[in-house]
């Protein structure tokens, strides 16, 4: 029998985003977006992977019904987003830093990440996240950062994870379906 999906109540989510959002720099960058970063760039671009894959944990993975989605955009470059499965709603951090262009992220290309997810994530059945994964490096030192700046964000240990889950269900929120939900 499979674990049920904990939903994410859309607050939870604008929270969560305005916390790693508000924690990405320049030195999160891959060396090649850092490279080919533009000086008036959105703060976001190029953060699209690790911004994902931070709320991809923070929310709880898969105990969420989160998929992370990968597509290339117009200049052949990935982007990368998140989907609530069972509704189907889009979580997008970065999608700012197509809107300041007047531009679309490339949703109607998505498909699944890799089979592990992001680029990143490393396999271990004993991870803290309680869901046998780990973050990649970069995304590590957000969920870090935001930790610092955000207690009330801070990684929930699985030992932790297990006892809310045994407290009263928390009442049940939809998420908003039209246009995903993504960073102010």
């Amino acid at each position: 029998m499979s674990a049920a999906v904990r939903r994410p109540s859309p607050e939870q989510v604008a929270k969560v985003i305005e916390g790693v959002v508000s924690v990405l720099s320049p030195d999160l960058l891959s060396p090649k977006y850092a490279a080919d970063l533009l000086v008036d760039a959105h703060p976001t671009t190029g953060h699209c992977s690790v911004a994902a894959e931070s709320v991809y944990f923070l929310l709880g993975g898969p105990t969420a019904g989160l998929i992370a989605m990968v597509a290339r955009d117009h200049d052949g470059t990935t982007h990368w987003w998140l989907v609530h499965k069972p509704t189907g709603t889009i979580i997008d951090p970065t999608r700012a830093q197509y809107d300041t262009l007047g531009d679309c992220p490339p949703y109607e290309r998505g498909i699944p990440g890799m089979a592990c997810g992001f680029m990143g994530q490393r396999r271990n059945p004993a991870s803290e996240w309680g869901f046998g994964r780990n973050p990649g490096k970069r995304a590590a030192e957000v969920l870090r950062r935001v930790g610092a700046a955000f207690p009330s964000l801070a990684p929930v240990s699985r030992t932790r994870a297990r006892t809310r889950r045994s407290a009263t269900p928390a009442k049940r929120v939809g998420l908003c379906r039209a246009g995903g939900v993504s960073a102010p």
